[in-house]
């Protein structure tokens, strides 16, 4: 019988109930065989390669496009300044992103881990691609603002290789395995209801 839910705690509760019990019991035996795994990869393997791709930091002085002369000169001084205190021998460029930068970045030194091709804005991408490993580029404007770019690394494209993909593609098939399980299970307790409902 249902009981008439009086408050958010006995939600939270039966939430947590039936989260336990689908963890615990419902998909306690799910598992993905080897073969699954490997027959995934073979029809689609092409998400799993790995584009080329630049390792960038960043340092960013944001610039509204409707800004005023007086704040887009503003900006364009700032990121001078900044850029030339990148290029002193001995600089740590992440040091000076994290005191910088007004990217979410900054904490972590204005780090993009790697970046391939047509994920950032043309300007941005431009820049990153063409420099050399541990290059700083020179302040370039984007939509955001004016930015300096320091290339760390440069990666090869990888093609997808099975061994790599594994486990993402495990994690894939268990989702799907158990998002099947549970709709299994409350289609039997859906038709078990209904016979109840007749006697």
């Amino acid at each position: 019988s249902m009981v008439a839910k009086t408050n958010e705690w006995s939600n939270v509760e039966s939430e947590l109930l039936i989260n336990s019990y689908v963890q615990g019991t419902l998909l306690k035996d799910t598992k993905v065989s080897e073969a699954d795994m490997k027959k995934a990869f073979d029809e689609n393997p092409a998400p799993y390669a790995q584009p080329e791709g630049v390792h960038v930091r960043h340092i960013l002085i944001k610039l509204d496009q409707g800004a005023s002369d007086a704040d887009a000169t503003k900006a364009k001084e700032q990121i001078e300044k900044i850029y030339a205190d990148t290029t002193k021998p001995g600089a740590d460029f992440g040091e000076i992103a994290k005191q910088t930068s007004q990217c979410p970045s900054a904490p972590k030194g204005g780090d993009l881990g790697f970046i391939s091709k047509g994920q950032t804005v043309a300007p941005f991408e431009e820049a990153a691609w063409a420099l050399k490993p541990n290059e700083i580029s020179k302040p370039i404007q984007s939509q955001f603002g004016y930015h300096v770019i320091k290339m760390e690394e440069r990666r090869a494209a990888q093609p997808a290789s099975f061994e790599t993909a594994k486990p993402q593609i495990e994690q894939q098939l268990m989702g799907q395995k158990q998002n099947e399980a549970i709709k299994a299970k409350i289609d039997a307790l859906r038709s078990a209801a209904k016979v109840e409902i007749k006697i």
